[in-house]
């Protein structure tokens, strides 16, 4: 029995990678492009819904000034422009725990800043429903002639907030440099 905790507790451990081992992949990797002009933007589908895996297996890379982060970049029609985002983090692996904390960019049709900034996230267990598992969800407003949205994290990635599950756990969550984020314009 204590060799099945000890291979159980090893095979529940391997399912995520660390910060540091997710930091240290994403130093290696090179610069998509030198501005935020060359990058490129997504068309959102009819859906208005997004998803996006950013991590090493795929993700651009850029340094938005405050190091290199994974970023994805969405053009949004203009029926959208001025919208509300709905904005979905999962948690990383089989558990509750790292997150990515998404950090959004919004650009106009000639690429300048109209805003960014993060958002208060508030934990949803797979308890509650929505769509089955575990997330946190917040929102946000685009400002008036927003064009481009481009949703990233920033650096340090450190121990955040706890979280109380259904059953009465309490988890102390971790901000992740990778992550899967849902955007969902309405």
């Amino acid at each position: 029995m204590k060799y099945l905790l000890l291979s159980l507790s090893l095979f529940l451990t391997a399912c995520v990678t660390t910060i540091a081992d997710q930091n240290n992949a994403l130093n290696q990797k090179s610069l998509c492009c030198s501005s935020i002009s060359e990058i490129d933007y997504q068309m959102l589908g009819s859906t208005k819904t997004a998803l996006f895996e950013l991590n090493e297996k795929g993700a651009p890379v850029y340094d938005f000034g405050s190091g290199k982060t994974y970023f994805a970049a969405l053009e949004i029609p203009s029926e959208l422009q001025n919208s509300n985002i709905r904005v979905k983090s999962h948690f990383n692996g089989m558990f509750i725990g790292q997150y990515m904390q998404p950090h959004l960019m919004f650009l106009d049709s000639d690429f300048n800043t109209l805003g960014q900034g993060t958002m208060d996230l508030t934990f949803y267990d797979a308890s509650f429903g929505e769509s089955g598992d575990a997330h946190l969800l917040g929102g946000k407003r685009t400002p008036e002639n927003t064009k481009y949205v481009i949703v990233y994290t920033r650096a340090p990635y450190k121990k955040g907030g706890f979280v109380t599950l259904s059953n009465g756990t309490s988890l102390q969550l971790e901000n992740s440099p990778t992550g899967k984020i849902e955007l969902t314009f309405y």
